[in-house]
């Protein structure tokens, strides 16, 4: 998008649910590329949270929020973005 879509303020929030299935024992990198400030749980655990203002982001380095999780084969886990 290059413009904001209508009714969006300049304060605003976004949150992205989902569920995912683990194919292979031992640690996994879950990764969000972000501008603003974002969350990440995991199982309802906040395992990382940052800021960054957006400009850096279009234009500057790639500066990811990570977070690690060990899991095996055939586990489920509850993973929620907040943004």
């Amino acid at each position: 998008l290059t413009e904001r879509p209508a009714g969006v303020g300049d304060e605003w929030s976004a949150e992205l649910a989902l569920r995912l299935r683990f194919t292979s024992d031992g640690m996994h990198r879950l990764t969000v590329e972000f501008a603003g400030e974002a969350e990440l749980l995991v199982d309802g655990t906040v395992v990382a949270t940052g800021a960054r203002e957006a400009s850096p982001m279009i234009g500057g380095p790639y500066y990811p929020l990570h977070a690690v999780v060990e899991r095996r084969a055939g586990d489920e886990s509850d993973v929620i973005v907040r943004y």
